[in-house]
């Protein structure tokens, strides 16, 4: 991968900025479990929910059980609500262990700006030891709800953990372009977008791919402005673009442009399941965006994606002037070495 001088940069400045960044004052994690059997007041019930015990779905939080929705028209609701300890960045995840779920379940994450709607796949099993991340909020001190609605088809929910970032928690979030996990935050443009299944090694066995010369896929994201490591997946095949253009647009508006061979399957990390392409670290806000771009040198027939992937590194420090000194400085230290 030919990384340009820019995304040097945005390394420099990660680093910098980190360093700066003060972290918060560590609490434990909250953790909300909907068992054991009976009705529980937290998470709050609308609807039929019926208790299932762990050895009729797999496994449970805790072996207390989780609740299944009888219906699918939307009319069941499980709401729970956190006493968030301190105002800052926390992340969002909810415990699945079992496979045999709808694939389009509606949730939503509150948050200081508002609420975040989401749709989860719950055929998929929780990434982190049953755990799968909703992404990383900026939280209120005080109450703080998640909710989840029935979907077209089997619903269940079990525990769901608020986790303090930028203590030691490392938090990840994946884009799928097939709608696995999270999703809502994919688009493409352009002509000759299809789906392939059978190449690679891929995240939920489903890529996207184009020969369209005029094709582009967008990811953004509904995380909280910090900074992350970025990481790509595909399949990777012959006639795959050898030079890929991938373009991302940090938080700052800054654009950071790198090439990429999808003839190969990317090696740099593994998690998910999958192996991933970690292009560095950069700011990122819900304006942000990782694109892979077609263009007259892509050296290929087909670019291909397959998921995006978001992992907290650290937070952007205040007063903000800080991040623009400090983003301005290492650009005129580049240009000097340049010259």
């Amino acid at each position: 991968m030919n990384r340009s001088p820019r995304t040097t940069v945005c390394s420099m400045i990660a680093a910098f900025l980190g360093s700066a960044a003060l972290l918060p004052a560590a609490h434990a994690d909250i953790i909300i479990d909907d068992g054991p059997s009976g009705i529980p007041t937290n998470p709050a019930l609308t609807g039929t929910w019926l208790y299932r015990t762990e050895a009729e779905h797999g496994g449970t939080y805790n072996d207390t059980g989780l609740r299944f929705a009888v219906n699918t028209n939307g009319n069941d609701t499980a709401t729970y609500t956190a006493n968030i300890p301190a105002a800052g960045l926390w992340s969002v995840e909810i415990y699945m262990t079992n496979t045999l779920n709808a694939s389009g379940v509606p949730v939503s994450v509150g948050h200081a700006g508002g609420t975040q709607n989401l749709t989860i796949n719950q055929a998929v099993v929780g990434a982190t030891d049953g755990w799968m991340s909703l992404g990383v909020y900026q939280l209120n001190a005080g109450s703080n709800t998640y909710a989840i609605t029935s979907g077209s088809a089997n619903t269940t929910t079990d525990a769901v953990r608020w986790a303090q970032a930028g203590t030691d928690a490392v938090t990840s979030f994946v884009v799928d372009t097939n709608n696995a996990g999270v999703n809502g935050f994919y688009s493409e443009s352009g002509s000759g977008w299809i789906t392939s299944t059978n190449r690679g090694v891929l995240y939920n066995t489903k890529d996207r791919l184009s020969n369209g010369a005029d094709a582009v896929a967008t990811v953004t994201s509904p995380l909280a402005a910090a900074f992350y490591e970025i990481g790509l997946t595909w399949g990777g095949a012959d006639g795959r673009a050898t030079n890929a253009l991938v373009r991302i647009t940090d938080a700052f508006g800054a654009t950071h442009d790198m090439r990429i061979n999808q003839e190969l399957n990317p090696t740099d990390s593994t998690a998910f399941g999958t192996s991933w392409l970690d292009l560095g670290s950069f700011a990122f806000d819900t304006s942000s965006t990782v694109q892979l771009i077609m263009d007259e040198s892509a050296g290929g027939s087909f670019i291909a994606l397959d998921g995006v992937r978001f992992t907290y590194a650290s937070a952007i420090p205040e007063p903000a002037s800080l991040a623009l000194m400090g983003l301005g400085s290492l650009l005129m230290l580049s240009r000097a070495r340049r010259a």
